[in-house]
């Protein structure tokens, strides 16, 4: 793996954990709201609470994977162009479509988990 590539995979990284883990918890705290104000959860231990929500996770999972992808993508890219890298790396030779494919492949193996998620995890969960 060249240096591009691990540097464009690093830039993608960050923000797509973060917006993967916040919109998810974004989910779970709208749950957790709906479940505290409509039904009477006096007789209901916490334990099962936190355990119905970790049981959702997979299903939340499904909905936030390429919610990340597309934030990490868009914000990755936008950074490589505002800070004049991109234009760095189109002047040093690197085609568009070169700096693209890390993207795309990293675009990949999230669309492998989110499959993987939906096939293997859900169906249990």
């Amino acid at each position: 793996m060249r240096r591009l590539d691990r540097y464009l995979l690093r830039e993608l990284a960050v923000p797509f954990l973060i917006g993967t883990v916040a919109v998810t918890m974004m989910f779970m705290a709208n749950l957790l709201i709906y479940l505290l104000k409509e039904l009477e959860l006096q007789n209901v231990p916490p334990a099962a609470l936190g355990q119905m929500i970790l049981l959702k996770t997979p299903y939340f999972l499904n909905m936030t994977l390429p919610v990340g992808m597309a934030l990490a993508a868009s914000l990755a890219l936008s950074r490589l162009s505002r800070e004049s890298e991109l234009t760095a790396m189109r002047a040093a030779g690197i085609s568009v479509l070169r700096v693209i494919l890390p993207v795309a492949l990293f675009g990949g193996l999230v669309a492998l988990a989110n499959w993987a998620i939906v096939e293997k995890a859900m169906p249990p969960a």
